[in-house]
């Protein structure tokens, strides 16, 4: 066996540097995508349930209105229907959340219209949102 067919198997065994390094930038490029996309569908996540939290304080909060004003029947000089504008703090799934809530008259003496507004609330004290607002009816019973 001669020197040179030796040689030449040598070569025809291995990548060359270009080859390497095209290979490598190949995978890399994808990487960045995939890794981007990743993220993106993690923040996509984050805010999906940021928001099904949001709406599952506002309908808490609109059932717990109507049991009050049940249980507000049930007194013998029930108080009156809520008016005007009011904001409380609410803790559901490990967050805090500010409920703004907005009564308004309705045609009807004994029914209100209540919009709300929720908010998460921050560990800094800052809200973001409002991520859900709902509005219900609210009346005597």
């Amino acid at each position: 066996m001669s020197i040179h067919r030796l040689a030449s198997r040598s070569r025809a065994a291995g990548f060359t540097l270009i080859e390497v390094l095209i290979a490598l930038m190949v995978f890399a490029v994808l990487s960045f995508t995939v890794t981007t996309r990743i993220s993106e569908i993690a923040q996509q996540t984050f805010l999906l349930e940021r928001r099904a939290l949001a709406q599952w304080v506002a309908d808490n909060q609109v059932q717990r209105l109507k049991i009050e004003r049940r249980a507000a029947a049930l007194d013998p000089a029930p108080g009156p229907l809520p008016s005007g504008q009011r904001t409380e703090r609410v803790l559901l799934g490990g967050r805090d959340w500010q409920v703004t809530y907005r009564f308004e008259n309705t045609s009807a003496d004994t029914l209100r219209r209540v919009e709300l507004e929720v908010f998460e609330l921050l560990d800094s004290g800052d809200t973001v949102g409002p991520l859900h607002v709902t509005t219900a009816f609210v009346g005597q019973y």
